[in-house]
């Protein structure tokens, strides 16, 4: 069943069709690779965050189910340092790569000052040349080393 899904999914990538995972796929996807991640990269800021899966950022934040907003359909994850938390809206993830990247934006997050965050955003930097958001997405790239091969094994 397995393959016939992945048949089906690369189908529908070479069409240019939107691909989403269910949350029961994302789910074992975080489940293998944010105990690594915490290992490679230590603990947070305050520890460990949790890891929770949702189905929408605006659902979420509102408390009302079905709830819909404007980056309903972008929002991939984000960090909460009250919560020490990292959500991840499952129905925007397309692949085992958007899953790993978005963890370790999120998971570099915690590591951060929200202090220093602000410090920077009042100097100026928007989200995207914020030098602590440039950390995530340099984080990010290290999204191979937690990739699992057929065989179960991570690629050589």
């Amino acid at each position: 069943m397995r393959l016939l899904r992945e048949y089906i999914r690369n189908i529908l990538v070479e069409q240019d069709e939107p691909v989403t995972m269910t949350q029961g796929e994302v789910q074992l996807i975080v489940d293998r690779v944010f105990p690594q991640i915490v290992q490679d990269r230590g603990p947070g800021r305050q520890g460990v965050p949790k890891i929770e899966l949702h189905a929408d950022i605006y659902a979420r934040h509102s408390g009302i189910a079905g709830m819909k907003g404007e980056v309903s359909g972008e929002a991939k994850a984000e960090f909460v340092d009250e919560e020490n938390a990292i959500y991840v809206y499952f129905p925007n993830m397309t692949s085992e790569e958007d899953i790993i990247r978005s963890i370790l934006h999120e998971y570099e997050h915690a590591r951060q000052d929200p202090k220093e965050y602000e410090k920077y955003r009042k100097a100026g930097f928007d989200g995207l040349d914020n030098p602590l958001e440039v950390k995530a997405f340099v984080a990010e790239e290290k999204w191979k080393n937690y990739l699992v091969d057929s065989a179960g094994e991570p690629p050589q």
